[in-house]
């Protein structure tokens, strides 16, 4: 069994639509991401740089969603999942990336995707 790391309910900014007018301003997006990696020498020792520190992944994610516009949420997710397996402490990753577009407002919540990504 893998152990793993919840991150929940990370709030970044992001251009992102399939219109020029949707990407025009940043909008505010939230991810629900779990890491999975081996934390039996972190565990053992207290020792942060066994793990994954976590501000140093949200800060990852915000520059991986900063670095460009996207049309789809899919591309973004895509992304933000190659940008988490670049640690190779960690194996897995399962991200579930939530927009809440103008359009539908009033008739959804919001819109997610989620995707699971192994290392290698």
């Amino acid at each position: 069994m893998a152990d793993r790391i919840h991150l929940n309910g990370v709030s970044f900014l992001a251009r992102i639509g399939t219109t020029e007018a949707e990407r025009s301003e940043p909008q505010r997006l939230l991810l629900d991401l779990v890491i999975e990696l081996d934390l039996e020498a972190a565990a053992n020792t207290d020792d942060l740089s066994l793990t994954v520190n976590y501000v140093d992944l949200v800060d990852r994610i915000e520059r991986t969603a900063g670095e460009q516009e996207y049309q789809l949420l899919e591309a973004l997710s895509g992304r933000i999942c190659r940008a988490v397996l670049d640690d190779p402490r960690i194996n897995a990753v399962e991200a579930t990336l939530h927009k809440f577009p103008a359009v539908l407002k009033g008739k959804v919540t919001s819109v997610a995707v989620e995707m699971h990504r192994k290392a290698g």
